[in-house]
């Protein structure tokens, strides 16, 4: 047992485990990707999902003239663009409703809406455009991963009260 008379993982057999409010998780609000690996552990539950990957990316290169949708993975949005123009003078580009820097590159914050992201570069020349969408878990999908983990360690919790 620990300081605070717990039971550590390889000593929870045939003991008493935990409340889960002792440990501070009240609600699947507080389960998160740094916490989770170690409470399934300390309750025996194997059938939870790994989080969502932090960070995803999407992109495309362009020529002047084209247009393009790019598709974000279920259930992340957008949090940011770059925009790379590898010649001179560099084309008006619009992302979703935000215009690039004219320039080499560009970096865009972007409103975390969820769905495709419309991208457009000017006419005009032979620039090439390459166009990068940084993606984060939306907090729908977060939630739900959160859920999950939380009912798979409420029901192991019973488990280890009954046995």
């Amino acid at each position: 047992m620990d300081d605070t008379g717990a039971a550590g993982p390889d000593q929870l057999d045939g003991l008493q485990p935990v409340p889960l409010r002792q440990l501070g998780i009240e609600t699947f609000k507080d389960v998160t990707p740094d916490n989770y690996a170690q409470l399934c552990a300390r309750y025996g539950v194997t059938e939870v999902r790994p989080p969502p990957p932090a960070r995803c990316t999407v992109g495309a290169a362009l020529r002047s003239g084209q247009q393009t949708l790019l598709v974000l993975p279920e259930g992340y949005e957008a949090d940011m663009a770059v925009v790379t123009c590898a010649s001179q003078p560099a084309p008006l580009v619009l992302v979703r409703s935000h215009v690039a820097a004219p320039g080499g590159a560009s970096t865009i914050p972007m409103d975390g809406a969820p769905g495709p992201v419309p991208v457009s570069v000017a006419d005009g020349g032979q620039a090439m455009v390459h166009v990068e969408i940084g993606c984060v878990p939306s907090s729908g999908t977060m939630d739900a991963w959160r859920i999950g983990v939380y009912a798979g360690l409420v029901h192991g919790a019973a488990r280890r009260r009954t046995a």
